[in-house]
């Protein structure tokens, strides 16, 4: 394989850390029930499959969906009675894939 076909992972994953940083500054993956903002929305994925903003019964927001997967695990869970709410992303966790704190 030539270098032109490799990626190239320090730009990747400089790229990816920018990304990720200026998420959190948006304060994205962060607040609780109808103050929760999603890290991921469907306007940042580019995809040709499909993708759903549906508002939520339990959460009071409107959720983000980016399969049809996720579209049946949504119905399943919003429509139970023992489901709460979905927690903001842990900031101490590591990221094995960037290898740092976030």
């Amino acid at each position: 394989m030539s270098d032109f076909l490799k990626p190239n992972t320090k730009t990747i994953n400089k790229l990816a850390k920018s990304n990720i940083a200026k998420r959190f500054k948006e304060g994205r993956g962060q607040g609780i029930g109808a103050a929760y903002k999603p890290f991921l929305e469907v306007r940042d994925v580019p995809s040709k499959g499909p993708s759903y903003r549906l508002p939520s019964i339990i959460h009071g927001r409107v959720v983000h969906l980016l399969s049809d997967l996720e579209l049946a695990t949504f119905y399943l869970f919003d429509w139970s009675t023992f489901m709460l709410d979905i927690y903001p992303i842990n900031l101490k966790m590591q990221d094995r894939t960037l290898g740092n704190y976030h």
